[in-house]
């Protein structure tokens, strides 16, 4: 089933019907993928078509449908609304991309499509943050202008303490004990890292000191925690010296 929710009212579109066996047909018969890619069923159609008074979810399983209703549903929107720009957002470009040559494959009208924008959500941060800071172009990026690191390579070459830069180190006590408990503390204390991250702006960072945490296994004692303050502080400085930066970042 694909189910849309449009305020409190949930509708279900059956994926057993007489429409999908024309989909599979279509599929294997297809000479180009973005073919049934875009085939909707007359009930996904049906979503294309409807105008929402507020916010509208869309939900369903890999394969059911999502991405050429969203794909027509801009282009619709597109159409019938001139002087507007549509806005499609994912959260990676792979997915941006495909989105992208599909609603170039499916509207011929260079101007319609002109005013659909696909991107990944990292890189409408960017976008706006480089009106703002122009100067700091080589510093939002997920991978390093110079070498092409990724920033999972950076924070691995940190936390091991490669290119003799040892600032890691002061973690080394929290990774041993936590690979003591059977838990790998590389990946434990990035997702803490993170987490702290997103849970505390940067100033307000000293309450994590002695703030509830809900929902990890392990708990971290205040010294852990002070040690792990100290550890984001120079992982946040290791990205500005080498200019990178990630969606917490940003």
């Amino acid at each position: 089933m694909v189910e849309v929710r449009d305020g409190a009212t949930v509708k279900l579109v059956p994926t057993d019907s007489v429409e999908y066996q024309e989909w599979i047909d279509r599929l294997m018969s297809a000479p180009m993928f973005q073919e049934w890619m875009l085939f909707t069923h007359p009930a996904q159609q049906a979503i294309v078509d409807e105008d929402f008074d507020g916010p509208a979810r869309l939900s369903g399983v890999s394969g059911s449908g999502k991405t050429s209703i969203i794909v027509k549903r801009a282009i619709r929107l597109a159409t019938e609304f001139k002087d507007e720009s549509v806005l499609i957002v994912t959260l990676n470009r792979s997915l941006a991309a495909l989105i992208a040559r599909l609603v170039h494959f499916a509207e011929p009208d260079v101007e319609i499509r002109g005013r659909i924008k696909v991107c990944a959500f990292f890189d409408l941060c960017r976008d706006e943050l480089l009106e703002l800071e122009p100067g700091n172009k080589r510093l939002f990026q997920e991978i390093t202008w110079k070498n092409e690191e990724h920033i999972d390579e950076i924070w691995r070459e940190y936390y091991r303490c490669h290119a003799n830069n040892r600032d890691a180190s002061i973690l080394l006590g929290i990774h041993k004990s936590l690979n003591g408990m059977g838990v790998s503390g590389e990946r434990y204390l990035r997702e803490e890292i993170d987490w702290l991250r997103s849970a505390q702006l940067t100033h307000d960072r000293k309450h994590y000191l002695n703030q509830e945490r809900r929902g990890r296994a392990i708990a971290f004692a205040p010294a852990w925690r002070s040690t792990v303050l100290e550890g984001l502080r120079r992982w946040e400085q290791k990205m500005r010296d080498i200019g990178v930066t990630d969606q917490l970042g940003l």
